[in-house]
């Protein structure tokens, strides 16, 4: 489509209004659906033709989220609510003139979005923030996530609850069984309402479908824009529910078995492995729960996967043990990745070696409706390298509204051998989350001390100490302001921290720094030719020494990528400036010298449809690397050539040569695993991840059958292979746990 003359300005004008409209609409015309109470339960079998679901009411009012934003839909999908004294009920009916596709059952896969897939998204606290999500296919696979500010995914989090989906007559439905307790509320004094959204992903159209609307660019968990569903008031009649608040109370115990050997040392050793413990948890409702964990063990855990850091900064992994996952939106503090006040891994790992747990105790309370409450004790045991050591977080936050609150949040960390051994940090922070615009702040501020005698840090904690007197401390901050509209989306931000501040228990990539940093991100949605959007970013990041001023890092940066209806993408993005290196660092055996240097990258990148029976990503890229000149490369490859067969690979090469007399560098890594899901209640995954510069091969398998619900059997096998001459064995361990939960609510 063309414009011409004077006509141009007033189309794009009315594009923008109709944008900021558009938005400001997505808050205020929320779905609503009152739920209806029943005294029992159904058969759950996936069929919504019981009398159970005769006269509840229903909702069919779904909107297309993409490829055609704001459309109806090219098929129905009809929801359905009830619930009991014990459990809220969800049914789904999707409409379909084809047979659904791609019906993978591997358990606790995100490839599940790729099938036809529905996911329920339950904001239960009604902070805007905040997701507890449940996810089933055709095939009747299990996912469960939670979603934290909005923003960041965590397919680690495990709750009890059951679905069932069957094939019916013109598409396919399923029911969900979701127990109060597992959204953390109490049904003797239920809310008035929950914040609540479906999305349905459709890929025979690559589109997907939501109840409540979550239009660019608001991630797929922007939970301050959820409808409402009502009528749990009925719950506090006394006669139905009789006296006395409901108490939830869970116990898991497990056992362990099996054999590790350490050949890493010139002695290897082989010890036989048992253990024991328990996983306790106490709920009040939404007022209460507390958790304690006793001779805590991780055994079943999926393995991180191998890596090489280019980089000059610490190198953040993922958390993927349940304890520390649970209520983890509670503790959250500042930017994911980046500057993060609790950082979990600092407690019980040490170099990605398990330090022992002997105790962990977390507390949550919701004292009222808008204010929240939350403690972390553990400690952990002598291990010669480190000594007995308390880990301390204690956390409150006050719920403003619409997702808005604001919080405090301290850390410490002390040995109790030596009172001189700690580190304690305290921070205060709050976003405001725009009700009738799309306004984002965020900020927050903090402040730290050490002890004397702290010792060494870990990567990516920051400074050496701070004074112990309260006339110098280790402060530090952040501000992030976003308009985040449809079309425009512009960003600033601003940081700055101390060099002595640090966080033993946090994870801050850089301090002693001002950091200043702007984005317009601009993102026409084009509807003809295929392509669904296309989207432009210019940004620029300023970074100066935190003492003296002195700038360290300046960088432009431009990128665009186009999006077709099909879902194919490629995107070509460019950045240059100059870096600083404050600090000498290796990679693999190439030293990289104090030094500022001259950067340039370009990157071109695309990928095909994730529906697809196989789908790939693709990037290339060139840089200068400290001097040198780097060519990079990375790939990743999905196949779902059955349902019960899903394999997910990731390769990345890169080759850097330098001018001076610093050799080549040569890094390789490639991470796959590929699982078989035989039933929603057994799985096997196996783990592959190769590390040229390393010189190691990781393998593990891992077989999960849960036997009854929330109680599982493990059987893990793990083994590393030392590539550095000869193939040689570096560690192997094979391990049984059997896990049993006793679950009630009285």
């Amino acid at each position: 489509m063309r414009f011409h003359g004077t006509q141009s300005p007033k189309v794009w004008a009315s594009i923008a209004c109709f944008c900021s409209v558009f938005v400001l609409n997505a808050h205020a015309d929320r779905p609503t659906l009152d739920a209806q109470y029943r005294a029992d339960g159904p058969v759950l079998d996936g069929r919504l033709d019981e009398s159970f679901w005769r006269d509840v009411p229903s909702s069919d009012v779904f909107v297309e989220r993409k490829p055609r934003l704001a459309q109806q839909p090219k098929v129905r999908t009809v929801l359905k609510v009830a619930f009991t004294k014990t459990h809220v009920y969800v049914g789904l009916f999707c409409e379909d003139d084809a047979p659904p596709s791609g019906l993978n059952s591997v358990r606790d896969s995100f490839a599940i979005f790729r099938d036809d897939a529905v996911s329920l998204k339950i904001d239960a606290a009604l902070d805007g923030r905040t997701t507890l999500g449940f996810v089933t296919n055709p095939s009747g696979a299990m996912l469960d996530y939670r979603g934290i500010n909005e923003s960041e995914f965590r397919g680690e989090f495990d709750a009890l609850w059951a679905v069932r989906a069957a094939i019916v007559s013109g598409g396919w439905s399923a029911e969900f069984r979701i127990p109060w307790s597992s959204l953390g509320l109490d049904p003797s004094n239920p809310p008035d309402e929950i914040g609540f959204n479906v999305s349905r992903d459709h890929p025979r159209f690559n589109a997907t479908y939501d109840w409540a609307l979550m239009p660019p660019p608001f991630s797929p968990i922007s939970a301050s824009l959820y409808g409402r569903i009502t009528g749990f008031s009925v719950l506090r009649d006394q006669q139905q529910m009789g006296t006395g608040r409901r108490v939830g109370r869970s116990i898991l115990g497990y056992v362990t078995g099996g054999f590790r050997r350490d050949a890493r040392d010139d002695s290897p050793t082989t010890d036989a492995v048992y253990n024991g413990g328990i996983d306790a948890s106490l709920g009040l409702g939404q007022s209460f729960s507390a958790r304690i964990t006793v001779n805590t063990d991780f055994a079943q855990v999926d393995v991180d996967d191998q890596f090489i850091n280019l980089d000059r900064f610490g190198l953040f992994l993922p958390e993927k043990r349940e304890f520390f996952l649970t209520d983890l939106e509670i503790f959250t503090f500042g930017v994911s990745k980046q500057s993060q006040l609790l950082y979990t891994r600092r407690i019980g790992l040490k170099n990605g070696l398990e330090v022992p747990i002997l105790s962990g105790l977390k507390l949550v309370s919701r004292p009222s409706k808008a204010y929240r409450v939350g403690l972390l004790q553990v400690v952990t045991r002598d291990t010669g390298e480190l000594p007995w050591t308390s880990h301390l977080v204690a956390r409150s936050l006050l719920e403003l509204g619409g997702g808005s609150n604001v919080g405090v949040m301290l850390t410490h960390r002390g040995s109790f051998e030596n009172a001189q051994d700690f580190n304690l940090a305290v921070g205060v922070d709050g976003a405001y989350r725009g009700v009738n615009n799309p306004l984002l702040i965020e900020a927050f501020s903090l402040v730290t001390f050490t002890g004397r005698e702290a010792g060494d840090r870990e990567p990516a904690v920051g400074g050496e100490h701070s004074s112990l007197a309260p006339t110098a401390p280790a402060p530090g901050g952040r501000i992030r302001i976003t308009w985040r509209d449809l079309l425009w989306r512009p960003t600033v931000a601003y940081s700055y921290y101390h060099e002595g501040l640090r966080t033993d228990l946090g994870f801050f990539r850089r301090v002693n720094v001002h950091d200043a940093s702007g984005e317009l991100v601009y993102e026409p949605r084009i509807g003809t030719g295929g392509i669904e959007k296309i989207r432009v970013s210019l940004g620029g990041n300023a970074i100066a020494d935190g003492g003296d001023g002195e700038l360290l890092d300046a960088l432009g940066e431009v990128s665009t990528d186009v999006i077709w209806n099909a879902g194919y993408q490629v995107g070509l993005s460019g950045s240059f400036g100059k870096v600083t290196a404050q600090r000498p660092f290796t990679v693999g055996a190439i030293e990289i010298p104090i030094g500022t240097y001259d950067s340039a990258v370009v990157e071109l990148s695309g990928r095909t449809p994730s529906v697809e029976v196989v789908s790939a990503q693709l990037s290339v890229r060139w840089e200068d690397y400290f001097g040198g000149n780097l060519v990079g490369g990375r790939a990743s490859l999905v196949a779902r050539p059955s349902s019960i067969f899903r394999l997910e690979a990731t390769a990345s090469y890169d080759y850097a040569t330098f001018s001076d007399e610093r050799p080549n560098l040569n890094s390789a890594v490639v991470n796959a695993r590929f699982a078989f899901g035989f039933t929603p209640t057994l799985g096997w995954t196996n783990f592959v991840g190769y590390n040229y510069l390393g010189d190691s091969l990781r393998i593990q398998s891992r077989l999960r059958w849960t036997w009854a619900p929330g109680s599982d059997v493990f059987l893990v096998y793990q083994i590393d292979v030392g590539l550095n001459g000869p193939a040689h064995e570096d560690f192997q361990s094979l391990l049984v746990k059997w896990t049993l939960r006793f679950s009630d609510v009285i």
